[in-house]
Parts: structure tokens; C-alpha cells; sequence
């Protein structure tokens, strides 16, 4: 009781100085709380249509529709086709890559020095 004793007495404090400020205001015909906060404030001025706002969320937002492996996967797919379209860009190896992804069997896929 000695610890809550002062923390209800400063809250009494605080109560009784809104319900003065409130009780003025109402007296005088305003809001209860006329006072504009900073988030009100801000309202007019934040564009979230065309800021890039919604961009963030999108990226922000997990996908749960997909199983963590599968999103991997297909992440190493694209940054491995992206290597693939800049080799092939590049002019290196073009014919080497052709023929790896042409043929289906495991000799394929064995490294250059082991020829």
C-alpha cells in the first residue's frame, strides 16, 4: 500500500485536472478535447495512395500461401535463370549452356575438368 498510495493519488490529480478542462469547455460551448493531436494533424498531409507506401506493405507482408522451402526454391531459380541470361548475354558459353540444359541425363551436369 505504500508503493499504489502515491500512484492513486497522482492519478486522482490528473483526473481532476481534465474533468476542469473538460467541464471549461463544455461551460463555453467547445469539445471536450479541442486540442488538435499530431496524428490529426498529419492526416491531410500523409498521401498513402501515391506514395510508395503501399510498395513497402507489399514487401513487408509474408506470404503464407506458400510453404519457406518453395519461396527458397523459387528464389534460387530466378537468381539462377538471371546468371543464366548473363552468360548468355555475355556471348560465354553459350553452347555449353544450351547443351547442359538440353540433355536430361546426370553426365550433364558433371564440371569441366572432369572431361
Amino acid at each position: 500500500s505504500v508503493c499504489y498510495l502515491p500512484l492513486l493519488f497522482i492519478s486522482a490529480l490528473v483526473d481532476t485536472r481534465n474533468a476542469r478542462h473538460i467541464a471549461h469547455n463544455r461551460a463555453h460551448g467547445q469539445p471536450d478535447d479541442d486540442e488538435r493531436e499530431e496524428w490529426e494533424e498529419l492526416d491531410n498531409h500523409a498521401d498513402f495512395e501515391n506514395s510508395d507506401w503501399k510498395e513497402k506493405v507489399k514487401n513487408a507482408v509474408p506470404n503464407v500461401e506458400e510453404d519457406i522451402s518453395t519461396q527458397e526454391i523459387k528464389k534460387v531459380r530466378k537468381e539462377l535463370q538471371d546468371l543464366v541470361d548473363k552468360i548468355e548475354k555475355a556471348g560465354l558459353l553459350r553452347v555449353e549452356v544450351e547443351d547442359l540444359l538440353k540433355e536430361d541425363t546426370p553426365e550433364a551436369i558433371r564440371a569441366p575438368d572432369a572431361e
